[in-house]
């Protein structure tokens, strides 16, 4: 390699070097710009994009973790009516809704 192609080859480093510099201070300063702009309620729901998913997914969740725990404790209840088969009567159709919008089209 002569001297002319060693003096390209480091002005190409350099260059990439710059750019990717570059792209890193542009993603961070998208990311603080996307933090700024959420909010507070933002920060736990995450942007106005994927709020509504979220959201969804959270209810589904937490109605998921109330039931198995309504379960178990009427598993272990003397009663005969069964406040789980309520519950899982109720919750069900709202988990399914809620799992419908999450992983459906749109």
């Amino acid at each position: 390699m002569n001297r002319q192609e060693e003096r390209i080859n480091e002005e190409t480093v350099e260059l990439l070097y710059e750019s990717e510099t570059k792209l890193k201070l542009a993603y961070e300063n998208d990311l603080k710009l996307k933090e700024l702009c959420a909010g507070l309620i933002g920060k736990f729901f995450g942007t106005k994009e994927n709020a509504p998913h979220n959201i969804a997914g959270i209810v589904a969740l937490s109605m998921l973790i109330i039931g198995l725990l309504i379960t178990i404790f009427s598993l272990f209840s003397s009663s005969t009516d069964s406040a789980a088969t309520e519950y899982w009567k109720m919750a069900l159709p709202i988990i399914g809704i809620a799992l419908g919008y999450v992983f459906g089209k749109g």
